[in-house]
C-alpha cells in the first residue's frame, strides 16, 4: 500500500464529543481525487441502549458534476436506509472482532512442554525449567487464533451522473464533491462521544 504525498487509500475522520444527536456534522470534506469508498466505521462512547439504534449516513453534494449544458446532479446519501451504517442496542461499534479461523502451532517448546507421549510423563513444564515434573502429557499442539474486523458495507445507492447515466454506483466519488456526516435516530446519551472514519481508495 503506497503511503506519503500520494498514497493509495484516504481515511476521513469526523469527531463529536459529548451528546451525539440527529444532526448534519458541520465539517465537511472536500474529494480532493476519484475515490472508491469502502465503508464507515463508527464508534461510540455509550450505547443507545435497549433496542433503540442511531445511524450515520454520508451525503455528497457532486459539485464535481454541477453547471455545464443548464445540467446539474443532485445532493444524494451514500447508502440507502436499508445499509446505511448503524449502532444498535447494547452495540458501541457497527463492526465486531470475528475469528478468522484457526491455525495450529506444532510448538515443542511452550507450556504444553513435554512432547505427546504415555502419560503422565515426566520432564520439564517450559523450556525454561531448571527441574523435571510429572505431567500429563498433551496429544495435540496449540491452536493460535486470529481476529480481524467484520467487512465494512460499501455504498449500496445509486444516482444519475452528469453524463445522464443511470444507477451509478453511490461508492464512485469524484474529485471536487464535497461530502458530510448527517446523524439521524437516537440519541446513545449525554456522555456519548461518537468517532466516525470513513475509508477510501484513490481511484
Amino acid at each position: 500500500m503506497a503511503t506519503g504525498l500520494y498514497q493509495d487509500h484516504e481515511v476521513i475522520e469526523r469527531w463529536l464529543s459529548g451528546s451525539v444527536s440527529a444532526q448534519t456534522i458541520s465539517q465537511v470534506f472536500m474529494s480532493p481525487h476519484d475515490f472508491d469508498v469502502l465503508g464507515l466505521l463508527l464508534h461510540v462512547g455509550t450505547a443507545p441502549g435497549s433496542t433503540n439504534s442511531f445511524t450515520v449516513n454520508v451525503n455528497n453534494y457532486p459539485t464535481s458534476q454541477n453547471g455545464g449544458s443548464g445540467t446539474s446532479v443532485a445532493a444524494y446519501n451514500l447508502w440507502t436506509a436499508t445499509n446505511v451504517p448503524t449502532i444498535t442496542g447494547t452495540a458501541t461499534s457497527n463492526m465486531t472482532a470475528v475469528q478468522s479461523g484457526t491455525v495450529v502451532e506444532n510448538i515443542p517448546y511452550a507450556l504444553n512442554y513435554p512432547l505427546p507421549g504415555q502419560s503422565p510423563v515426566t520432564g520439564y513444564e517450559t523450556a525454561q525449567s531448571t527441574s523435571q515434573g510429572t505431567y500429563t502429557a498433551v496429544t495435540s499442539p496449540p491452536n493460535l487464533y486470529t481476529y480481524h474486523m467484520s467487512t465494512l458495507v460499501a455504498p449500496d445507492n445509486t444516482y444519475t451522473d452528469y453524463n445522464g447515466i443511470t444507477s451509478t454506483p453511490a461508492s464512485y466519488i469524484h474529485a471536487g464533491d464535497v461530502l458530510s456526516f448527517v446523524i439521524a435516530g437516537a440519541s446513545p446519551g449525554s456522555a456519548a462521544n461518537l468517532q466516525m472514519e470513513l475509508i477510501l481508495l484513490k481511484r
